[in-house]
């Protein structure tokens, strides 16, 4: 997936670096709101729709990835590791 989702011409190393801080990010922040959301209504039960929400979000966002128009080189036409 990250070789669908790295832009022609660009590093997929790059690529997995950026899904993992937008993932440390969400381990940061998630809790976070959580407690807060947890704080201000007095209970936990209300963090159940805060999950939600984030589902939804993702779900909205993985919808709109779509495979690039290029096709990735073939191990046919690639350099031959020497």
């Amino acid at each position: 997936m990250i070789g669908e989702l790295t832009p022609a011409g660009g590093s997929a190393p790059a690529t997995m670096g950026l899904i993992q801080h937008l993932f440390n990010a969400g381990s940061f922040v998630g809790p976070t709101a959580a407690a807060w959301l947890a704080t201000r209504t007095g209970d936990w039960h209300s963090t159940c729709w805060l999950t939600c929400a984030c589902t939804a979000a993702g779900i909205a966002l993985s919808c709109r990835l779509r495979p690039r128009t290029t096709a990735p080189l073939s191990d046919a036409t690639a350099a031959p590791c020497t």
